[in-house]
């Protein structure tokens, strides 16, 4: 295992690969990276600066991504079950193909492949084959095609105020939510 954690400082650099089992590597505010891929399991990735796509490989089981405030990374491609994608800094997409991944960056456009499963966003549920972009209390989905089965007894409805859906929506197609400032409420089901 990886005790020495390792800083990328004052430096633009094209790759930087986590190999080694709790591996830590941060890239200080200085810095721009293209690439960091996390290749070992509970590799822990801190953001400070600029990275354009961080990748978890299904090796790095149970990865880390903590992007800090101010910090950007354009993608986190998620191909190791169990990351956990976090921080106060901007995340534009996640590419999830593995099981139980958590996404709680604010902004971040998670998209989930067919047959993913335990992915959250925001803390909310996100069925595999959907599209969800975490906002800051809570999520907006949208799924992708196919059908996504309750269980259990009761509904599960969550109030929501002071938006709009705009254009005409149908599964498998993006359905646009525009905040209003009038009290509205939506009920909104798949078909």
């Amino acid at each position: 295992s990886s005790d020495t954690p390792v800083v990328v400082q004052n430096a633009t650099v094209a790759k930087v690969e986590l190999k080694a089992e709790n591996a830590n590597v941060t890239v200080a505010k200085t810095a721009t990276v293209d690439t960091v891929s996390a290749e070992a399991p509970k590799a822990d990735v801190k953001v400070e600066g600029t990275v354009k796509t961080v990748s978890t490989t299904a090796a790095a089981a149970g990865a880390k991504v903590e992007v800090a405030k101010g910090a950007t990374v354009e993608t986190v491609n998620a191909a190791a079950a169990g990351t956990a994608i976090s921080g106060a800094g901007t995340v534009k997409n996640a590419n999830v193909t593995a099981n139980n991944v958590k996404v709680d960056t604010t902004g971040t456009k998670a998209t989930v492949s067919q047959g993913v499963t335990g992915t959250t966003s925001g803390g909310k549920n996100v069925a595999g084959g959907s599209t969800s972009t975490t906002t800051g209390t809570g999520t907006t989905t949208t799924p992708s095609g196919g059908s996504t089965g309750g269980g259990g007894t009761g509904s599960s409805d969550t109030a929501i105020t002071g938006l709009e859906i705009q254009d005409d929506a149908a599964v498998g197609s993006v359905v646009t939510i525009k905040k209003i400032t009038s009290g509205t409420n939506v009920k909104y089901q798949w078909q």
